[in-house]
């Protein structure tokens, strides 16, 4: 064998075994799953995330109870080396007297599933990348800004505005079963109404995907 298939041959040995590590590594830690709970003081609660799922659910409970299951997003195997470590992930919260904000320290190549459980009467802030967010049960004021993906709104609130905007996409709205007309033009839809007798706002806001809103 000549010198340069030598070298050639124990490359390819070398580069090898770094993948085999790699997808070791990943395969040994895959998933992680993250708890936390808070006080609710009359907050607003707020998530930045970046790729994923989260699910909201009101509960009469006076304590905020989130599970988050992360992993890794896919990535070339080019690309390996930009993993990122999901020991090292964790939930960041910000808490004032007015808003609870959370995110992950780490959103880089993350994909997340969020579950939160708070108190029916706590106001919602979201803004997403990409993702399907489901919120059941809320009556205060729920804001969510996505930029591709799906977003569903089930409640029993009155609420004093409405408005709801897919750039591309669907928007779905219903009342005890009727559905509402909505406005189309050309690849988008939206929906807009105001109502003096409810105390609190929807709004939500879909660059490219479906919005879902159902009154039970």
């Amino acid at each position: 064998m000549t010198k340069s298939k030598t070298i050639t041959t124990r490359i390819l040995t070398s580069l090898a075994l770094i993948l085999a590590l790699a997808s070791t590594s990943a395969v040994a830690e895959s998933t992680r799953t993250l708890n936390q709970s808070y006080v609710y003081s009359g907050q607003r609660v707020s998530l930045d995330m970046e790729i994923g799922s989260a699910k909201f659910f009101a509960t009469d409970s006076s304590e905020i109870k989130i599970e988050v299951v992360v992993e890794g997003a896919d990535t070339s195997w080019l690309f390996f080396w930009g993993d990122t470590d999901l020991g090292a992930v964790a939930i960041e919260s910000n808490v004032t007297a007015t808003e609870i904000s959370l995110m992950l320290s780490e959103q880089d190549n993350i994909e997340q599933q969020w579950i939160v459980y708070l108190p029916k009467q706590a106001a919602l802030s979201l803004e997403v990348g990409i993702g399907d967010i489901e919120v059941t049960g809320l009556s205060n004021d729920i804001e969510i800004a996505l930029g591709i993906g799906s977003a569903r709104v089930e409640h029993q609130a009155s609420f004093s505005s409405i408005d709801l905007d897919s750039g591309v996409g669907d928007v779905s709205i219903s009342e005890q079963g009727k559905h509402l007309a909505v406005e189309e033009r050309l690849v988008a839809q939206s929906y807009s109404s105001k109502d003096l007798s409810g105390e609190a706002a929807l709004s939500v806001d879909v660059g490219v995907g479906e919005i879902v809103v159902v009154k039970l």
